[in-house]
């Protein structure tokens, strides 16, 4: 396999992660786009992100939502609920909501940190 594949499935890999981390997270398509730093229209279906190259901003944002998701997941049990309360709603720690704080990538940063100091 040529280095070009594996970095084309690499880049599948990374946005079929965020497509399920969204889901889980109950993050709608605009949300999504925002985090990512992306065009609303550009993903407002599933399939309409095919691929995400890690090298990229996008990527970038797109690796930090993962980490975020992971973070969240082992911190509550993959407790579904918990984790998108958590992401919806104000939080005192953070001061302010997450995914409106995450439309930033200094955000995204800062919310993994406060998570990995759980």
């Amino acid at each position: 396999m040529s280095r070009l594949e594996v970095t084309t499935e690499q880049e599948r890999v990374l946005a079929k992660a965020v497509m399920n981390v969204a889901t889980q997270l109950n993050l709608s398509s605009i949300q999504l786009a925002e985090i990512l730093g992306l065009d609303p229209a550009s993903i407002t279906q599933p399939e309409a992100l095919p691929e995400l190259d890690p090298h990229t901003e996008t990527g970038q944002r797109a690796m930090y939502l993962v980490q975020i998701f992971k973070r969240l997941f082992a911190m509550t049990g993959g407790d579904a609920v918990w984790m998108q309360q958590f992401m919806h709603t104000r939080n005192q720690v953070s001061n302010g909501i997450p995914v409106k704080q995450m439309k930033r990538l200094d955000g995204m940063k800062n919310i993994l940190a406060f998570l990995n100091m759980q």
